[in-house]
């Protein structure tokens, strides 16, 4: 279902959704010529919003973007989403996938860390944990989740702890359970 609104000024907008390149260059356009007619005074951004059919905050982020980047149609398109860079950005290659599978295969309760240490010891690939948490999850029509790693303390079955747990269990068989 499409919901359209109109503006103050009688223009009709999609809410939420951007103004393409060709209402761009007709702001523009306009504001150009309401620039050299006004000389040294200053363009009323409410008359060029009036004019163009557009609310007042997109006129003033045209005239804005021409100030800013110059006339051409490179300064008025919208700006593309950032690009990712730093560690944890590349992309797994076929052999990398290969590679968290045959892990995978070895040892399903690995962890995270386990998984980027090798990744980045035996195949040279850095990538992040949230990468890897994410490939797990999207790379195959089923979920691979990954497990949590045992939480034991390594100290809880040292010898002592062991005799002291069959001594415990030995004298509550004996005690009176009343």
């Amino acid at each position: 279902e499409l919901k359209f609104d109109l503006n103050e000024n009688k223009g009709v907008y999609q809410h939420g959704k951007a103004y393409g390149l060709q209402k761009r260059l007709e702001v523009a356009h306009a504001y150009l010529r309401l620039k050299d007619e006004a000389g040294e005074n200053v363009v009323s951004m409410r008359q060029l919003a009036k004019e163009t059919k557009v609310g007042r905050t997109f006129a003033r982020k045209i005239a804005y973007d021409i100030e800013k980047n110059g006339v051409g149609i490179a300064g008025l398109q919208r700006p593309q989403k950032k690009q990712s860079f730093g560690v944890g950005i590349k992309t797994l290659s076929h052999e990398d996938e290969v590679f968290l599978l045959d892990l995978r295969k070895k040892n399903a309760r690995r962890s995270l860390r386990s998984y980027k240490n090798l990744l980045r010891i035996h195949r040279g690939t850095i990538v992040s944990k949230s990468t890897l948490h994410r490939w797990f999850h999207s790379r195959f029509p089923y979920k691979a989740k990954c497990k949590k790693i045992n939480k034991i303390p390594v100290d809880k079955f040292k010898p002592e702890n062991v005799l002291e747990y069959a001594e415990y269990i030995a004298f509550m068989k004996t005690a009176d359970a009343r």
